[in-house]
Formats: C-alpha cells, structure tokens, sequence
C-alpha cells in the first residue's frame, strides 16, 4: 500500500479497499502480509488470522512532507521475498498512485524475482487525479501494468470500490497454481506459451526464471 505523501487524499479509500479484499479472500489456509510502502516503508509478518492483518491496515498512517517519489519497487519486493517462504498459491496486490523513485530494485529485477518465485501480481491504481495524459497515455504506474500482464495479474485504474473489490477478489479465486517438470533446468529466464479452446480467454504466467 502507497502511504506516501501524495496520497494523503486517498489513502483512506486505499484502507477501504484493502480490508475489503482481505474479507472477500479470508479463509482457511489463507494468511496475509501487509507492506507500507512510503519515505520508510514497513512489512508486517504473514498472519493466517483476518482481524489482526485488518489491525495492521487501520494502524497505517500517511506520510507528511512534500509530494515526493516513493520506492515502490522495493516495498513490492519484499513484499514478494516475504511471502515466497510459504507454499501455495502467491499474489501480491498493489494499492497506490503507481510509480517508483529511489528503488534500489530496477524494474527488471523486480519482474524477474516475481516470475522466479511464481508471484501473480495485481494492481489498483488509486490516485485524486487523473492517471492518463495526453492521447489517454497512461502516465502512472505503467510498469506495474506490465508486471501484471506478465504474471497473469489484473490491472485496475481509479475504479469505484465495490468493482474494484469484485474484480480483484474475483480474480485472485479463478487462479490456479499448475506445476510442470522441464526437460532441462538451465538457468535464465524463459517464456512460457500456454494455449486455450478457441473464444476462451486465459490469463497466464508469460515467463519462468530459474535462478
């Protein structure tokens, strides 16, 4: 979640949206990991209990000072490194206005660390101002929506909560986590191209990286 200065606005609709995810995903074998991302940002432990990573939502509180960049490519990887120590089906969900500065994570080691831990990443876009400029160009957070093509992820852009909150909750319950062996394990990063029945859309991982 974006808790950065520039987000004072609307980091209680960000709050709003994040415990209603978390009410729509709870239930057993679930466990949650909140991360603030900010001028310092914080990670809290993965909890298995509902209530106490909705305490950790109400308890985060926006950052003061002037509009700055905020690291959210490394809030987002830690994010990531925290929870690929459980097994299952791992998402990361993004909260926030979308774009990074003074990550000492790049953009392509963030993809490739989400890709070789098998992340799907989301992403919600929240912001009190519009996030296209000239020609409907995207001009926030246009890596996160990368990342989630990539990921077999949802992208979402100032959508009014209850869709939002559909959406997402929806799209994280239609994953499923399909395990594969390889002829070969050489190292690298490599695409992975999935086929489906003629009409049927399906959202899949694009690519592995094996360590």
């Amino acid at each position: 979640m974006d808790a950065g200065p520039d987000q004072g606005k609307v980091l209680s609709i960000e709050k709003e949206l994040a415990i209603a995810l978390i009410n729509e995903l709870s239930d057993t074998g679930t466990s949650f990991t909140v991360a603030k991302a900010g001028t310092s940002s914080k990670m809290q432990a993965t909890t298995p209990d509902r209530s106490v990573a909705i305490e950790h939502i109400r308890d985060i509180t926006g950052e003061s000072g002037e509009k700055t960049s905020v690291a959210i490519y490394d809030a987002i990887g830690s994010a990531i490194r925290q929870i690929s120590l459980t097994p299952g089906l791992r998402v990361v969900i993004f909260i926030g206005e979308g774009n990074d500065g003074g990550s000492r994570l790049r953009y392509a080691e963030l993809r490739g660390l989400a890709e070789s831990n098998q992340i799907v990443f989301f992403a919600a876009l929240v912001a009190d101002h519009s996030l296209r400029g000239a020609r409907s160009i995207l001009r926030y957070g246009w890596n996160l929506q990368d990342l989630t093509d990539d990921t077999a992820g949802i992208f979402l852009e100032n959508q009014k909560m209850s869709k939002a909150t559909r959406q997402l909750s929806e799209g994280v319950q239609g994953l499923r986590l399909i395990t594969f062996e390889m002829p070969s394990r050489q190292s690298g990063r490599s695409k992975i191209s999935v086929l489906s029945p003629r009409g049927k859309r399906l959202l899949a991982q694009k690519a592995i990286v094996i360590p």
